[in-house]
């Protein structure tokens, strides 16, 4: 008997397999990895979340904000990409993750300031 699954149960693969693909067209999109980080931070640990996203949030912060001369290619991001890494470790709570919080938060105040999350 065939399992009917609900529309939206659907949405974090297609987001994750979009990004994959984002990522393999530009390996320098900064956007990819957010999403890939987002959809892995928020997926439920019993199902393998939380477990790549402090890799794909700092792969973001890392890269450039656009990868060409064009103007008019986005350049957001990185700053949600901070906002999430934060966030992940001050909820993780491991040895030296608040020594790591507050260096990431001193230089996301210095990158966003007047980012007020």
């Amino acid at each position: 008997m065939p399992v009917h699954r609900p529309k939206w149960s659907k949405a974090p693969i297609a987001a994750k397999t979009t990004a994959q693909e984002a990522i393999e067209l530009d390996g320098d999109n900064l956007r990819a990895y957010l999403v890939l980080g987002i959809n892995n931070y928020y997926t439920p640990e019993l199902y393998g979340g939380k477990s790549k996203c402090e890799a794909y949030f700092k792969k973001a912060i890392a890269l450039p904000d656009r990868t060409s001369e064009n103007e008019f290619d986005p350049t957001w991001g990185k700053g949600d990409a901070f906002y999430f890494l934060l966030s992940y470790y001050k909820n993780r709570k491991d040895d030296g993750d608040q020594e790591l919080f507050e260096k990431l938060k001193q230089d996301a105040r210095n990158k966003f300031p007047d980012d007020k999350r």
